[in-house]
């Protein structure tokens, strides 16, 4: 095992490259962005339970995070594992050692699976935070002194002139002044309104507050948990698939794995047939309805075509299915790579 843990330090401090990290990056705030552009719309959820809320948003984070954040995360690091060993000619080395390319394989896969999983974590947290946002809130504050949602209907509410011997405008002026003023902001005539429930920490504020101790936040809660779970399992899964890609076609190991998920993972997978349950893609999506359960697993069960999209049988089959299936294909991989005879010699040299 000391041979493994070197072979993962040694490829962890080689891939922190100002590429790469600049890619995590992007990989990490690219679902965020996502969720944020969509939570801007002031017409998004209007007229929507937040049961049906939270079924588009356990949608939207299934298909950015696990199905994207964490392909393209192992993909960097897991499907050219042997070529680039290759192209600097270090292969043969690595080859004359004792199990040398055993522990090169399981290395590069535990620094593809590692990888993808952090940045799947701390996207879904920041992706689940930005959800929460209520941008519909703040600009109500922001236009009517920067006060809450609830508070400015009260403020502005109707009522009857010569209240108190004052005018509607003054009462309404008096009031949303005593507000302010209670809460540390004292706005009287000609002095600037502060913005302190409509700033952007406040915003972030509510938005935190709301996932951690809301009456929703079980929902929300759910579905972090069931994205993460997913994630390490599609980075598990799809690092042993572009692994075994990778060293039974080193030179073209990128073509092969966009050609595969093109076609199998999202035609062959959809297509509903027995073949697509031979894709990762197809025990994904039932553990996200299983899991996080966004539009009711029961109503879907009585339609024909549901049955051959998502998997009728429970977590633990699919759980089994799919890290049988990485457990193959890095066996595979494990032997193609001890078996076959690399040539580190460049096209034009043979």
């Amino acid at each position: 095992m000391s041979s493994l843990w070197a072979v993962f330090g040694y490829e962890w401090r080689r891939g922190m490259t100002p590429g790469r990290i600049g890619w995590w990056f992007v990989l990490t705030l690219f679902p965020a962005l996502i969720v944020l552009m969509i939570r801007w719309q002031p017409q998004f959820g209007r007229g929507m339970q937040p049961e049906e809320i939270n079924t588009v948003w356990s949608i939207v984070f299934y298909l950015l995070i696990p199905c994207v954040c964490c392909v393209l995360g192992v993909f960097l690091n897991a499907a050219p594992a042997i070529a680039a060993e290759l192209e600097q000619r270090s292969w043969v080395y690595l080859a004359t050692r004792p199990r040398g390319i055993l522990w090169l394989m399981l290395g590069k896969y535990l620094v593809a699976v590692v990888w993808a999983v952090i940045s799947a974590l701390l996207s879904i947290s920041i992706a689940a935070v930005v959800s929460q946002l209520d941008f519909q809130a703040y600009r109500n504050g922001a236009s009517t002194g920067s006060l809450p949602a609830s508070q400015t209907n009260d403020v502005l509410r109707p009522l009857e002139p010569g209240i108190d011997g004052k005018t509607e405008a003054e009462y309404r002026q008096s009031t949303a002044d005593a507000q302010l003023a209670s809460r540390g902001g004292v706005n009287q005539a000609g002095v600037e309104r502060s913005a302190a429930k409509g700033s952007i920490t406040d915003l972030l504020a509510n938005s935190v507050h709301h996932v951690l101790w809301s009456t929703q936040g079980a929902m929300i809660r759910r579905t972090w948990v069931t994205m993460v779970k997913l994630s390490v399992l599609s980075a598990i899964a799809y690092a042993s698939l572009f692994l075994m890609i990778g060293a039974m076609f080193p030179k073209r190991a990128m073509v092969f794995c966009v050609a595969y998920i093109a076609l199998v993972e999202v035609v062959l997978s959809l297509i509903p047939a027995v073949i697509n349950r031979m894709t990762f893609q197809y025990r994904l999506r039932s553990l996200m309805i299983n899991w996080a359960d966004p539009v009711g697993q029961d109503q879907m069960q009585g339609n024909m075509f549901f049955r051959y999209v998502f998997a009728d049988g429970g977590n633990t089959e699919q759980v089994t299915w799919m890290i049988g299936l990485a457990c193959l294909f890095l066996l595979v991989a494990l032997l193609v790579a001890q078996k076959r005879e690399f040539t580190a010699a460049a096209e034009s040299d043979l």
